[in-house]
């Protein structure tokens, strides 16, 4: 009996064991979406995308694991965790910059007993580090029963494609059921994604410095209820233009005008969730400059939102007019003046919306619901105090407004 129980024992160890010994799964899934050829380069960080999802994939059962993942994003403001941010000391994540974080000492501990060898230990780190990967979670799991929070499903981004990949839901026993992971799936489950950075976009802001007696406007807080079609491409990164006079051409007597960006916003796939159910809770605060100071003479702008991405191109045009005394490019003008212009954005989709802004009417709305930005919201016309404005039937804003 003695050496039944014995053997009993070695075999649950070497079970515990093997899970974290396995070096690769095997898809029976089939795929329903043409997959891209990947470079060299790709093909690299998808290999590492689907090594790092193994080992999150063996310890993520574990309760203790997977609640500090959970309460990490329970902030808001948190829309990713970085492996930088895991890893690396001086991180200024302090529960997971420290060898107290039990998914760093678990992770780390997975990775040895897959039996590879110390040295390169700190060559998967590094590269993960340096490629930016991070765990994203595109749904909340607030959004999901406690049961489903309890077991989620593990997947990588394919890099092939945006759409699907093969990824494992992980019981609360330790079982593992493959899945094909979408969108549609993720509705219904909750999901962990191991990411790639996403492409570092440049803007600049061409907005004048403060000085006192200023008008101030700000973007306050967004509401999309716009989808990015494809799974894995992500968040929205919402880029929001401001039309504007930029200079003077005195040689022909002509005003200059031109969009110019703001900061880029972060949309999550969640914040766009809520507000297609009409819920209050899908407004994004920004709280950025969008004209730091609305001259009394700069008479109208434009403002235009749209979603940057990697390929496809959309034609943006508006118009800006300024009054007698508006100042700009060191030349005082007396007359009114008025300029088109247009700006070729990178998007695969249509722009959420461009609106023409008279300055006056645009002081006055601050106050009081005006006919065209009623037709959504209705008498609840203001959030967090501020009139909420249509771009379109899919995008609203607020904006802010003070003097100094």
């Amino acid at each position: 009996m003695k050496k039944l129980m014995f053997l009993a024992f070695i075999a649950m160890v070497l079970t515990v064991f093997n899970a974290c010994q396995n070096d690769g799964l095997e898809s029976g899934l089939q795929f329903t979406v043409e997959k891209k050829v990947l470079t060299t380069e790709e093909q690299i960080l998808k290999e590492k995308l689907v090594e790092s999802s193994e080992i999150v994939m063996e310890i993520i059962s574990e309760k203790t694991v997977l609640t500090e993942i959970l309460d990490y994003f329970k902030d808001k403001n948190h829309r990713r965790l970085y492996f930088k941010d895991i890893f690396e000391k001086e991180s200024d994540l302090k529960s997971f910059s420290t060898s107290s974080s039990i998914f760093k000492s678990r992770f780390l501990e997975c990775y040895h007993k897959k039996n590879k060898l110390k040295s390169t230990e700190q060559d998967l780190i590094n590269y993960l580090i340096d490629n930016g990967v991070n765990i994203y979670i595109p749904y909340s799991f607030d959004n999901f029963p406690i049961k489903k929070q309890n077991e989620p499903t593990i997947t990588s981004d394919p890099i092939d494609n945006e759409e699907e990949n093969i990824g494992f839901k992980i019981f609360e026993d330790g079982q593992k059921e493959e899945v094909l992971v979408n969108d549609e799936y993720n509705l219904e489950n909750p999901v962990i994604v191991l990411m790639p950075e996403e492409e570092n976009l440049q803007f600049y802001q061409n907005l004048k410095s403060a000085t006192s007696g200023i008008s101030t406007v700000s973007l306050g807080e967004i509401y999309c209820k716009y989808m990015a079609e494809s799974y894995f491409h992500g968040d929205l990164e919402v880029v929001v233009l401001r039309g504007t006079a930029v200079g003077y051409d005195a040689s022909k007597d002509v005003l200059v005008g031109s969009f110019l960006n703001m900061t880029p916003i972060q949309v999550t796939r969640d914040d766009v969730r809520e507000a297609q159910k009409g819920y209050r809770k899908g407004w994004v605060p920004v709280y950025i400059p969008w004209d730091t100071n609305w001259d009394t003479n700069l008479l109208e702008q434009c403002i235009a939102a749209y979603e940057d991405d990697a390929e496809g191109t959309v034609t943006i045009t508006g118009s800006t007019k300024t009054g007698g005394g508006f100042e700009i490019s060191g030349v005082k003008l007396t007359n009114e003046y008025s300029a088109g212009f247009s700006r070729v954005v990178t998007t695969s989709n249509q722009i959420f919306g461009l609106q023409q802004w008279d300055r006056g009417w645009f002081y006055a709305t601050q106050t009081y619901m005006n006919e065209y930005d009623k037709t959504y919201f209705k008498d609840d016309w203001k959030w967090n105090g501020w009139p909420i404005r249509k771009l379109s039937n899919e995008f609203w804003i607020t904006m802010t407004n003070s003097e100094y």
